[in-house]
């Protein structure tokens, strides 16, 4: 059990609280915020594998994936949109 300050709650109490309160997982948020700074380091100019590694993944594949998911679009979708919206 985890304990989170002097409040003394475990994690999963703090999951489910989370849910009822803000109708979301505290995993989906993470992604959600990941995704966020995935697209914050695009617009910067970081390349996908840059930002890969910047947000801590290993693989560029698993990265992309990822982000479509999310995102519903490749990374490399995401660069040509930028590029087109600044031409």
């Amino acid at each position: 059990m985890q304990k989170v300050g002097h409040l003394k709650l475990d994690s999963d109490t703090i999951s489910r609280s989370h849910k009822r309160y803000f109708g979301t997982t505290l995993s989906d948020l993470r992604e959600e915020l990941l995704v966020e700074k995935a697209k914050e380091y695009l617009r910067e100019g970081q390349t996908a594998t840059q930002t890969a590694y910047s947000l801590n993944y290993s693989c560029l594949d698993a990265f992309s994936r990822f982000f479509k998911k999310h995102a519903e679009m490749r990374p490399s979708e995401y660069l040509r949109q930028l590029l087109e919206r600044n031409e």
